[in-house]
């Protein structure tokens, strides 16, 4: 059994059934703040694109990025979770224009899923909508649902099922210093920013207390490794776009795991389950 990493109840229980849940975090100061902060870090961004600091190339200023948002958040993750190891932050932001979408996803399998839980804390800085690029969820499509094993080399389990996955997921549109917690595991994807103002958030990353960290990747033979990795691997990348699709060099090999593909018409069955809720409220 999975243990609990939110201190409410109700958080917990509602995290597990649909998994994710959005939680007021930021005060208006760190707002303030933490904007301040992005251009201070950012002063080339891409234009017509999604973009993010862990895409830096220099490592070290990846890690000052993060320990000098790390104080900033502690005391809210303090108040929300219990028994957790805190592993990274990292802006994450949209410039207009088309091409700053991101597409339907399951972030990558870094904890044994069977045993842990990993979590993403999507923390928008400005009032996010459908036209600025706000978060997509699929809820209840988690690891602990349906379980997929995901990384860089394998394809999005979900890939032949896109359109049902862009019809049936539901934007979380959360207002400035609002979190979208949400499982590693947990389909989502965002919109392309259309309006004027750049579009920025926070992903940080927490995980079960001391869970190990993985990584995994499919070689030429199809065969899927599984590595125990660094804590804070996921910023150690000197080119985040190309090394990712890489052998980890840093790894310590554990494994060969097979791929599991039997979908069990999930997504038909999840979108009955959705539905139904919905009609009830």
């Amino acid at each position: 059994m999975i243990p609990d990493i939110f201190k409410d109840s109700q958080l917990q229980a509602e995290f597990n059934e649909q998994g994710f849940v959005k939680v007021k975090l930021l005060l208006d100061d760190d707002i303030k703040k933490l904007t301040s902060l992005f251009y201070q870090f950012h002063n080339n961004l891409r234009e017509n694109a999604f973009g993010a600091s862990s895409f830096h190339h220099n490592k070290e200023e990846k890690f000052l990025i993060r320990d000098t948002l790390y104080p900033i958040f502690l005391p809210y993750f303090n108040q929300l979770f219990k028994d957790y190891t805190y592993f990274g932050s990292s802006y994450l932001y949209k410039t207009k224009g088309k091409n700053s979408d991101l597409a339907p996803h399951q972030d990558w399998t870094i904890v044994d899923e069977k045993k842990y839980v990993a979590i993403n804390i999507w923390t928008p800085l400005i009032d996010t909508n459908e036209q600025n690029g706000t978060l997509f969820v699929l809820p209840g499509s988690q690891a602990q649902k349906h379980f997929t094993l995901r990384a860089p080399t394998i394809p999005f389990h979900f890939q032949n099922k896109i359109e049902k996955v862009l019809k049936d997921s539901i934007p979380t549109n959360a207002k400035a210093g609002e979190a979208v917690i949400l499982n590693q595991s947990l389909i989502h994807y965002s919109t392309p920013n259309i309006a004027d103002d750049i579009r920025i958030a926070i992903t940080s990353g927490i995980k079960t207390k001391d869970a190990p960290m993985l990584f995994h990747y499919k070689n030429e033979q199809n065969k899927i490794e599984r590595y125990i990795m660094p804590e804070d691997f996921l910023l150690g990348f000197e080119n985040f776009e190309t090394d990712i699709y890489q052998r980890p060099a840093n790894g310590a090999f554990v494994e060969y795991l097979s791929e599991e593909k039997n979908e069990n018409n999930f997504l038909q069955k999840l979108a009955t389950t959705i539905k139904n809720k919905l009609l009830l409220k």
